[in-house]
């Protein structure tokens, strides 16, 4: 084989190997740019999920307050005290003389 010949058949090797490196490249970025959006979606919805459960808080302690105000009015000898009874949250309201 002559040198000649031998210099293109390296540059074809090497041409071949540069695009199949750019095909495997592309593919990975693509790859990787779907798990991306993937996660930030989830993200998005955890977000909304934590505003939500905020808003219920607060809208809860809005109605707890709203509660104690009207049984004190009812008989101002009464304190609530408010406990979480269990994991979902329920809660249980006992007055104290």
């Amino acid at each position: 084989m002559s040198n000649s010949s031998t210099k293109c058949l390296l540059n074809e090797a090497s041409q071949q190997l540069r695009q199949e490196l750019e095909k495997f490249s592309t593919n990975h970025l693509v790859q990787v740019n779907k798990e991306i959006n993937q996660i930030s979606s989830g993200l998005s919805k955890i977000d909304n999920n934590v505003e939500n459960v905020r808003d219920n808080i607060k809208t809860m302690e809005k109605d707890l307050k709203y509660i104690k105000n009207e049984v004190f009015k009812l008989d101002p000898s009464f304190i609530p005290t408010i406990n979480l009874i269990n994991k979902d949250n329920l809660i249980e309201a006992k007055y104290i003389k």
